[in-house]
């Protein structure tokens, strides 16, 4: 049978009833389209959507364009080609641009699949997103101000930010004693310096304040400060405390003691210039329970002569002295 002209304009190029033009002024593919707007990262390939996430530009806009055309009610589309359009991505730019797109389907009068061509308008905006902002040097939510510092802290942390791959130690600067680290994120700054206090002990003292508000969200954000001064004395030491001297046995949120002259065990919380670390010196053994005094050189009894037990005539013991007071290190706990 031949084919019929198209009964509104005659023409004899029809695809189904109508010719393509007529098709598609009665029945177009495309219902409705919505204004396609976009917010790229002008750093790295994230887009915002509900939150910033990784992709492609082409994939972001045709993901928006799939989401922009709506189908009229009899038709079918089967494809949206787009011809991606030129961005320029440079923050601060906000434009309006017009990007065309192919549609591909069939209805009820062109059962045959046939092609329609549309112009979509699209908006952007270039900014920096979320993640980028947080690895900038110049940007922090919380500052982490380690004091009485030591290698073995200092590497524990760098263990402990490695594992932490949402946040990024922006900066970080020497202080007297210690370290100021600058953080991404202000809730990994707690959480980082309990584990520090937990294996090292110390002084903590934390404090969050108001700084901002996401205008994406309208949540609050908040700067947190955590100051930590770590012992100036380790296990092994002995410290004097007030009125008394104490062997250090361990470390913790709490410091973990004996004391010399009751022979008490128990803890105390760690507070700056609370303890003093008596220094050490090497002594010889001379009998059961002496030792030959740093100074007269004559045996003399240490009061905790538990601890020298083991030790034969000649052997070389650290010791401390306070005034009068006189006592030897335990070589192991």
């Amino acid at each position: 049978m031949a084919q019929l002209p198209c009964p509104k304009c005659g023409s004899e190029d029809t695809v189904g009833t109508f010719c393509k033009s007529c098709l598609r002024e009665l029945h177009p593919l495309v219902k409705d389209m919505k204004e396609v707007k976009l917010v790229l990262c002008h750093s790295c390939d994230r887009v915002r959507g509900k939150a910033w996430q990784p992709l492609a530009l082409e994939d972001a806009i045709k993901k928006a364009v799939d989401n922009a055309v709506k189908p009229s009610m009899d038709a079918k589309i089967s494809e949206i080609v787009v011809e991606t359009p030129d961005i320029i991505k440079k923050p601060g730019i906000n434009r309006s641009i017009d990007v065309d797109i192919l549609v591909r389907g069939k209805q009820e009068e062109a059962p045959e699949e046939y092609e329609e061509e549309y112009v979509l308008p699209l908006s952007y905006e270039v900014t920096v997103c979320t993640h980028c902002k947080k690895a900038s040097p110049t940007y922090y939510e919380g500052i982490l101000q380690i004091r009485n510092e030591t290698p073995e802290a200092k590497e524990k942390l760098k263990k402990l930010l490695s594992e932490k791959r949402s946040v990024h130690l922006t900066n970080s600067s020497k202080v007297e004693s210690g370290t100021d680290y600058y953080l991404s994120d202000h809730r990994v700054v707690a959480q980082l310096v309990k584990h520090l206090q937990k294996k090292f002990g110390g002084e903590l003292k934390v404090n969050a304040q108001h700084f901002s508000e996401n205008k994406q969200s309208g949540k609050i954000l908040y700067r947190t400060t955590a100051f930590l001064a770590l012992p100036d004395y380790s296990k092994g030491d002995i410290v004097k405390k007030g009125d008394g001297y104490f062997l250090i046995t361990g470390i913790s949120t709490k410091i973990i003691a004996r004391e010399l002259l009751t022979g008490e065990k128990g803890s105390f919380q760690y507070h700056r210039d609370e303890a003093e670390r008596l220094e050490p010196v090497d002594v010889q053994v001379s009998g059961a329970g002496e030792v030959l005094h740093p100074e007269t050189f004559q045996p003399t009894t240490v009061e905790n002569s538990a601890d020298l037990s083991g030790a034969k005539p000649g052997d070389t013991v650290k010791v401390v002295i306070d005034g009068n007071h006189l006592f030897c290190l335990r070589k192991s706990l």
